[in-house]
């Protein structure tokens, strides 16, 4: 109903919460090794994760939803908010402002940490114009810090090129042997 109400906010703030726990077990966790990954709804969770919070050391984000939340109300209508789900009350133009002040492609350029993201060109979950905005918005990393990892099937995920980074990067810093 509104940008303070809607359900993004609680999925951000619970995210920078976990980090947050996370810190506090030295025990269990190395909070320098951390690493934001996910897929889907979780490949957005991982970019905005790493853009709220310093202590990410790296993030690997997969097919990440939710960007570009204008082309998924005009070509997805069956996975997210549509044109024809205008709350009353509301304009068109409301609801598109609301989501995109959740977009994660706007938290893009507050990440410091390497950031990889990949899309499938042509998936039929994820508008891939979103990964690529997503990727374009990383403006404070320079190219080595960076990289976009294109598939090209209808399948959801990006392939292999992501995945070979996320192992590399796993095995750097100590959570799986590097291939």
């Amino acid at each position: 109903d509104s940008r303070d109400a809607y359900v993004a906010r609680s999925w951000y703030c619970a995210m920078v919460r976990a980090m947050d726990y996370l810190a506090t077990r030295p025990a269990l966790v190395d909070i320098t090794r951390v690493v934001a990954s996910g897929g889907s709804q979780g490949g957005a969770l991982a970019l905005v994760t790493a853009a709220l919070d310093s202590r990410v050391a790296v993030c690997l984000s997969d097919c990440p939803a939710c960007c570009q939340p204008q082309e998924i109300m005009e070509n997805y209508p069956s996975f997210g908010p549509s044109r024809g789900q205008v709350p009353p009350g509301q304009t068109l133009q409301d609801v598109e402002r609301m989501l995109s002040y959740y977009n994660p492609v706007n938290f893009c350029p507050w990440i410091k940490c390497p950031t990889y993201v990949g899309s499938n060109i042509g998936d039929l979950t994820v508008h891939s114009m979103g990964p690529l905005a997503a990727y374009h918005n990383l403006t404070g990393l320079g190219a080595d810090q960076k990289a976009f990892y294109p598939g090209f099937t209808h399948a959801h995920g990006s392939g292999a090129g992501l995945g070979v980074k996320s192992r590399e990067w796993l095995g750097k810093l100590g959570g799986a042997p590097a291939e």
